[in-house]
C-alpha cells in the first residue's frame, strides 16, 4: 500500500450485441479514469463475449524503495483510523437488489468510488503508518489481515465508526453496523498509526479535506479481535466480511 498507480491491462470480451455508441462511452469511461490517476493502458486482450460484457483489469503500481505499507508491521498501542465513512457500497447493492432508488451519495459510492491515492502516499512517504490495507472486504475481515500478519490483536469500538449518511438515517441499528463492519466494497484505507504521528496524520487528512476517524487500537500479541459496543462490553460480529473462496456469501 501507499503505491502510485501506473499501468493498466485490460481484458475486454464484448457481446455480439454491444453497438459501436456503447462501445465508445466504455472507452471513454476508461480514457477518463486513466487520466485522472496518470495511469497509462500498456496491453491486455479484447475478444467476443459469448455472454455479458466482460472486463478484467489489472492495476500495476509502484513506489519508492522502503515506503511501500504492509499489513505486517502493526504494533501494539497503534491507532486504527479510517479514511472518508463506511457502509454506503453495502446499503447500496441492497437498495439496487430490492429494486429501491439510490441516493447520488450512494450510487457514487458504489458505482465510482474514489482511490485514497493521496493519503496512501502521505502516509506512506512521510513514514507515518506502521501497517496499512484498503477496505475492500469489510472491516472486521480487513483488520483481521492486519492482526493475522502483523501477529497482534486489536480493538474496534463501535462508537467510533464513521458511518455514512443514509446509512445513519434510513438502515436499523443492528443493520448499519453489520453493513458498515462486513459489507464492503467502501475501499477506504484501514492504518495502523503510531500514538507519536496522530497530529501529523490528522493534519494530512486536513490537507486533503478527507475525515479520518479513529476507530480502535491494536493490541498485544494473543489478543483477540475484540468489537466493543456502546455498552463498553464486547460482542461477536455475526459477519466477518466476504469470503474469496467461499460457495456462496456469507
Amino acid at each position: 500500500m501507499g503505491g502510485v498507480p501506473r499501468h493498466l491491462y485490460l481484458g475486454l470480451g464484448l457481446p455480439a450485441t454491444a453497438t459501436v455508441s456503447q462501445i465508445e462511452a466504455l472507452a471513454q469511461g476508461i480514457a477518463e479514469r486513466l487520466g485522472d490517476y496518470g495511469m497509462v493502458l500498456v496491453g491486455g486482450d479484447t475478444c467476443r463475449s459469448p455472454g455479458p460484457l466482460m472486463l478484467s483489469v489489472t492495476v500495476v503500481g509502484s513506489a519508492p524503495k522502503g515506503e511501500a505499507l504492509r499489513r505486517s508491521g502493526a504494533c501494539p498501542g497503534d491507532r486504527l483510523y479510517v479514511s472518508g465513512t463506511l457502509g454506503a457500497s453495502a446499503l447500496a447493492l441492497q437498495r439496487l437488489l430490492a429494486n429501491e432508488p439510490l441516493s447520488p451519495e450512494l450510487a457514487q459510492r458504489h458505482h465510482d468510488p474514489e482511490a485514497r491515492v493521496a493519503l496512501g502516499r502521505g502516509l506512506s512517504s512521510a513514514g507515518l503508518a506502521h501497517a496499512m490495507i484498503d477496505l475492500s472486504d469489510g472491516l472486521i475481515a480487513d483488520l483481521g489481515h492486519i492482526c493475522r500478519a502483523s501477529a497482534v490483536g486489536a480493538r474496534i469500538e463501535l462508537g467510533r465508526l464513521p458511518l455514512c449518511a443514509d446509512l445513519m438515517v434510513t438502515a436499523a441499528s443492528p443493520l448499519r453496523y453489520d453493513l458498515a463492519l462486513s459489507g464492503g466494497e467502501d475501499y477506504e484505507l484501514l492504518a495502523a498509526i503510531p500514538p507519536e504521528k496522530e497530529s501529523e496524520v490528522l493534519a494530512l487528512a486536513e490537507h486533503l479535506c478527507l475525515p479520518l476517524s479513529c476507530v480502535g487500537e491494536v493490541t498485544s500479541p494473543g489478543e483477540p479481535l475484540q468489537l466493543i459496543g456502546h455498552d463498553g462490553l464486547p460482542l461477536t460480529p455475526d459477519n466477518v466480511g466476504f469470503n474469496h473462496f467461499a460457495a456462496t456469501e456469507p
